[in-house]
């Protein structure tokens, strides 16, 4: 997707469903960063401390579009001046059963890759 996508704007939908009925069978999305990137080759500690920081995607509890919520082309991590290129989001569906089930993390990861645009 590209760097200079506005803020709402819908990278893409989670669909999940459930088999119960009722109360039990409506659902909640939420998201965390997996790891965060400043470009395709692994850094380590880098990584750990980039993941650490607020992300700039959300996803939509009720309905699981994830959605951008800040400027894409801002400054990297550590004080990098680069913005990230590679984001690994993390999403976690439950119910709302007694007790909830869950489904995240080893079933729904999201990968996003911005692309550089340079305007002339």
């Amino acid at each position: 997707m590209s760097s200079y996508s506005p803020v709402g704007y819908i990278v893409t939908r989670i669909v999940a469903t459930d088999a119960d009925i009722g109360g039990n069978a409506q659902l909640v999305y939420s998201m965390k960063s997996a790891a965060a990137r400043t470009d395709n080759h692994h850094h380590g500690d880098a990584d750990a401390a980039a993941a650490s920081q607020s992300l700039p995607f959300d996803v939509d509890s009720s309905n699981g579009a994830v959605y951008v919520t800040s400027s894409l082309r801002g400054v990297g991590g550590s004080g990098r001046s680069s913005p990230r290129r590679d984001y690994v989001l993390s999403v976690t569906v439950s119910d709302r059963g007694s007790p909830p089930l869950t489904a995240g993390a080893h079933n729904c990861r999201l990968t996003v890759k911005l692309l550089k645009i340079e305007i002339k």
